[in-house]
This record gives C-alpha cells, sequence and structure tokens, in this order.
C-alpha cells in the first residue's frame, strides 16, 4: 500500500463504515460498530486512506469539507456525487436535534423528509415552530423546483464550477465519478471522459447479487454500496491509478465479472438482528 497519506472527500461511496437504516437498538448498533474495519473493508480502508464522505450530502459539501482538509494530505480524492437534487445543511446552520445517528457534520434532505416535516409542525402553533413550518416548507419547494429542466441546468453550472475549483486548487487532485451528470434537455452526459461511474459498478453488482428490481435496496448494508470483493479488486486499480499522472478513475465493469459474494453477508432481509448473528456466527473471528 501507498506510504503516502490519503485524504477522500465525497458521499456515501466515500464512507468508510457500514450503515445500517432505522438502527436504533444499541447493542445491536455496538456490534456493527465493530465489524466496520474488521469484517466489512472498502477501498478506502485497504488504502490506507483518511474519509470524509457523508451518505446522502450534495457536492458543496464534499467541497467545503475538501476546501477545509485537503492540505493535510499528499494525494487526494474526489468522488463526484450527483449534480442536482440534493441540498445538505451544515450543523453550524441546523438545529441540533435533528441530526442523525451517523451524521457528525452535517444534515442531508429530501422532499419526503421536508413535507414530513412541515406537516409535524403546522400542528403546533407556537412561533418556533411556526418558523420550522415554513422553513421546510420551502426546503420541499426547493426540491420540487428540479423538475424543471431550467433549474437542473443551473445546478449543473454550479457543479461544473466546484469541479473547477476543486481542480485548480490541487491540480494533482484525483476524480471518481459517482454519478453521471445528465443534460436535461438532450440527457447526455455533460461530465468528460465518458468513463464508468461508480453507479454504473452498483447496477453491475446488483445483478450478481439478484437484486435487480432497487438500485438501493432497503435492507442493502454494503458499506460505500460494494462487497467485500469489488472493495478490493477497486482498491487494486485505484492504487495503481493514483501513480499516473490520470486525473479521472477508468475502469472496466469486466474487471468485477467473476466476484461471487454472499448475498447473506449484505442484506438485512431477515431482520437486522438475525443479519448481526449470522455475521458473528460466520464472519466474525473475535466472537
Amino acid at each position: 500500500m501507498f506510504s503516502k497519506k490519503i485524504g477522500v472527500f465525497g458521499d456515501s461511496f466515500a464512507e468508510s463504515k457500514v450503515i445500517v437504516p432505522h438502527q436504533s437498538i444499541m447493542e445491536t448498533q455496538r456490534q456493527i460498530n465493530l465489524f466496520n474495519n474488521s469484517i466489512f473493508k472498502t477501498w478506502i480502508d485497504l488504502l490506507d486512506a483518511d474519509s470524509y464522505g457523508l451518505g446522502g450530502t450534495d457536492l458543496y459539501y464534499s467541497f467545503m469539507q475538501f476546501e477545509k482538509y485537503h492540505q493535510q494530505y499528499e494525494q487526494v480524492i474526489f468522488v463526484l456525487t450527483n449534480s442536482n437534487n440534493r441540498l445538505t445543511f451544515m450543523h453550524d446552520y441546523w438545529e441540533e436535534d435533528n441530526r442523525g445517528p451517523n451524521d457528525d457534520n452535517a444534515h442531508s434532505t429530501s422532499i419526503e423528509m421536508a413535507n414530513n416535516e412541515a406537516n409535524k409542525y403546522a400542528k403546533l402553533k407556537d412561533d418556533n415552530s411556526m418558523y420550522k413550518h415554513h422553513m421546510y416548507s420551502k426546503i420541499a419547494n426547493w426540491h420540487e423546483l428540479h423538475v424543471h429542466n431550467g433549474f437542473t441546468e443551473r445546478e449543473n453550472t454550479f457543479a461544473k464550477l466546484i469541479l473547477d475549483k476543486v481542480t485548480r486548487l490541487r491540480p494533482d487532485a484525483k476524480i471518481i465519478k459517482g454519478f453521471h451528470w445528465y443534460d436535461p434537455n438532450t440527457n447526455e452526459n455533460i461530465l468528460r471522459p465518458e468513463v464508468h461511474s461508480l453507479l454504473d459498478l452498483v447496477k453491475f453488482e446488483n445483478t450478481i447479487l439478484g437484486w435487480d428490481k432497487d438500485l438501493f435496496p432497503s435492507y442493502d448494508v454494503r458499506p460505500a454500496h460494494f462487497t467485500n470483493e469489488t472493495h478490493s479488486i477497486l482498491a487494486g486499480l485505484i492504487e495503481k491509478w493514483l501513480e499516473t499522472k490520470t486525473t479521472f478513475f477508468y475502469f472496466n465493469l469486466e474487471d468485477f465479472k467473476n466476484i461471487k459474494p454472499d448475498e447473506k453477508m449484505y442484506s438485512t432481509k431477515q431482520g437486522i438482528n438475525t443479519w448481526v448473528n449470522y455475521i458473528t456466527k460466520n464472519y466474525n473471528n473475535d466472537k
């Protein structure tokens, strides 16, 4: 592995831990925390890199973390999230009680969440609740704007400006496409060069796992959206790429066609406790 120190910035593709949705059982969460970095190894772990990735966050969040910390690292990897329809608030500007269990630095929003919160606070009559009702209503309106092509074009322009700023601050920055960026009018990819995105790889691996119906199923607990087998291959490819002067990461989906992951290792279809017991019994050497 590299002796250089590497910093990784982005969204959930750059997040090096197992995330279990709606997890509230503290003992189970404690056990899951033990799995991180011992049983589940992401490409970030295998490269011995530091991760500033946070699931669901927007490009602005990635850039703010990059701008704050990139000078600490000899090498930086910037994983590009979706160019639009994400809105993340830094916690300096957000109410403390809305922090999620894994959101240490930021709070991401969705139209469903915003509408639910707006409706909740509308039922309360005090001034603070009405303020929150109006705030969440405006956030929902912001998400709704993305059905308009003109607004999406605007967001794409800002995204390209952020990418330009990243490469101006760090001409040696390495860029991984998490998503493709599309022109809303032509549906053409606006982010060059034309290389595979990590989302393409998720779809490819889903087919191998037999998860063809949903892109990110609710039972999916793959850290950074991939199995250990895929992370191992990714780490090797990224390690070689870091030795080159090529800015964008290129990979071939065929490099991953022979993986044979244990589907039960990454699925909570049978319940979280059943999954924890399965991992403990079959993979935890410290049990």
